[in-house]
């Protein structure tokens, strides 16, 4: 593994500039959300704004949503492009599942994960309620590929997500770390 825990621990790492940011930065032990609900509080991680500022709060978008984060919304990956930072996400993404919703249209140059909750769609026998998914069909999509804009698994299986958001994540950092 290569990373520095939470309490400063190295566990193999070789990210020379996270190892400084560790050594010279601050710790931040909590994360007060300013919301219950995950697409608002990822709004506000995203952008730094309270949810009801970014149009997101008090509601979670939907697998139908026909919108999500508004475009006019800045977020910490548009940041880090514009100081010359590569970046990715991976994981659950649940602020929109459209073209021009996703995260490499927010900032993001690639992804790797789902667009919201996995109780979102069908899979493992689980059906995500009759009126949204009457024939069972509506199956959770997994994104990933060239930029992360391609559905690379649908339906997701979950019993091997976890080790390959972790895969994913160890091969961007390797990638990104020998350029410098």
């Amino acid at each position: 593994t290569n990373f520095v825990d939470a309490t400063g621990r190295r566990h193999g790492s070789r990210t020379v500039r996270t190892d400084a940011l560790a050594d010279e930065g601050m710790k931040f032990l909590n994360w007060n959300s300013p919301a219950v609900l995950c697409s608002a509080s990822r709004a506000a991680l995203m952008t730094g704004r309270y949810p009801v500022r970014t149009g997101v709060y008090p509601r979670v978008f939907e697998p139908d949503a026909e919108l999500g984060l508004l475009a006019n919304e800045t977020t910490i990956a548009d940041h880090l492009r514009e100081e010359g930072y590569a970046t990715k996400i991976v994981g659950k993404w649940h602020l929109g599942s459209r073209p021009g919703f996703l995260p490499t249209d927010r900032g993001f140059d690639s992804w790797f994960g789902i667009p919201y909750h996995m109780s979102g769609g069908s899979l493992d026998g689980h059906l995500c309620g009759e009126q949204k998914d009457p024939n069972g069909t509506n199956w959770l999509p997994l994104f990933g590929g060239v930029g992360g804009q391609n559905i690379v698994e649908q339906p997701v299986d979950l019993r091997s997500l976890a080790p390959r958001y972790v895969e994913s994540a160890r091969e961007f950092i390797e990638e990104h770390a020998a350029g410098g």
